[in-house]
């Protein structure tokens, strides 16, 4: 379906969420911008630990705070400075949205004012080589490992802790069209703008181009037509050793002549079961899925997918807070972002969407829907966590406990 006409000017500037900026004021804290998600829509049409910060995380010993401070991000494309290298361990990226010409400028590109040169709170370095092959580049430090394939469309392959890894699978579909699916891919939304079906293949599966600078993964697609424009995107990858966190940042330049009008969209592939939860309210517009019913509890939404065997269903609401979380096992996996005004989705999508698959289940999230100039960059950023989960810890539907564990997570 046409995505309908919306005026905007410009997608807005996405800096730290109302949560972070609160403790930036109460301490000195540097945290990388916070980005967005995405969908799988089926061939047939859509598809405490110890709390941070008190020391005793993965590693060994030392405070797991933020280290570093640092300004906050301007907009148009003003980078904060980061951390002193080998200090704090802080990561810095612009944040902001830049929509203006100049070759692609871009207001958000992610800087490495310290997200490796030395250790974080906990200790924690980044284990050299970052790229250890042409289709293996690894943010590892601690327990953690963060793998991306930029022979795979740039997906992230793995996202694990100590062994364990949270990501489906990479592998390609049987099925017609025979596209690539696992682990976590990025997408333009609204779908409509690019027929439904399948992705986008130099966005979604073709090889990027792939350099390490500095600490900072940085990986840069072909050019593509989507509908009537010409785009490419850009990822950037970090590890923000202080914060026990990775930080991504995503760009969609637009490279044609007139303005384009996009939103941004992270699709994370899990194993089905677990439970996902996130606070939210309704689909933002009449027109997005709402297939099956998640328990809203408190103004916190929980699907528990152990005993569900639903495919092709999908969910999309809005995300109230900027964050969503999943459940599997011992691990927890956090996702955060700056909150998006529901008036901003992408027509017959949602901040938070949840897509349950054949052997696996989505869990996205959307960027605001604005418009490109011509030569110009929109920036959506997402930060990724993944904590155990403490022995004792309910895990049921409206689990108090899950709520407090995420609490503790964020900062």
């Amino acid at each position: 379906m046409p995505s309908k006409a919306r005026a905007r000017t410009s997608i807005p500037s996405l800096l730290f969420p109302p949560r972070l900026a609160r403790r930036l004021l109460a301490r000195p804290v540097l945290a990388a911008p916070l980005l967005m998600g995405g969908l799988l829509l089926g061939p047939a049409c859509d598809p405490s630990p110890p709390p941070v910060g008190t020391g005793g995380g993965v590693g060994t010993g030392g405070t797991s705070g933020i280290g570093g401070a640092g300004a906050q991000p301007g907009t148009g494309g003003t980078l904060a400075s980061g951390g002193a290298v080998g200090t704090g361990g802080a990561t810095t990226s612009g944040g902001a949205t830049s929509t203006g010409g100049g070759g692609g400028a871009t207001g958000g590109q992610s800087a490495t004012g310290g997200a490796g040169g030395g250790s974080g709170g906990a200790g924690l370095t980044l284990v050299e080589p970052i790229e250890r092959s042409a289709g293996s580049f690894v943010l590892e430090f601690g327990d953690y490992l963060f793998e991306v394939d930029p022979t795979r469309g740039a997906r992230i392959v793995t996202f694990s802790l100590a062994g364990t890894n949270l990501l489906s699978p990479t592998m390609l579909t049987t099925g017609d069209p025979v596209v690539l699916n696992g682990g976590s891919t990025f997408w333009l939304s609204p779908q409509a703008s690019w027929n439904d079906w399948p992705p986008v293949p130099e966005i979604d599966e073709d090889p990027y181009e792939a350099t390490v600078a500095g600490s900072t993964i940085q990986v840069v697609s072909a050019g593509a037509t989507v509908g009537s424009a010409m785009v490419h995107i850009e990822k950037s990858f970090s590890a923000d050793l202080a914060a026990e966190a990775v930080d991504i940042v995503y760009e969609i330049h637009n490279d044609g002549a007139a303005p384009a009008t996009f939103a941004p969209w992270e699709i994370s592939r899990l194993a089905r079961g677990g439970m996902t939860f996130w606070p939210g309210g309704p689909p933002p517009d009449a027109g997005a899925r709402f297939d099956f019913q998640p328990t809203l509890v408190n103004g916190v939404y929980f699907w528990d997918d152990s005993a569900s065997s639903a495919v092709d269903d999908k969910v999309s609401s809005d995300g109230e807070q900027g964050w969503v979380a999943h459940v599997d096992g011992d691990l927890i996996f956090v996702k955060s972002w700056t909150p998006v005004a529901a008036a901003d989705i992408a027509l017959n999508h949602g901040e938070v969407e949840l897509y349950l698959g054949d052997g696996f289940i989505e869990m996205e999230v959307q960027g605001p829907e604005g418009e490109i100039a011509a030569a110009g960059t929109s920036t959506f950023a997402v930060r990724w966590y993944v904590r155990p989960v403490p022995v004792g810890t309910d895990v049921s539907v409206g689990s108090a406990d899950l709520l407090a564990l995420v609490d503790a997570i964020l900062p």
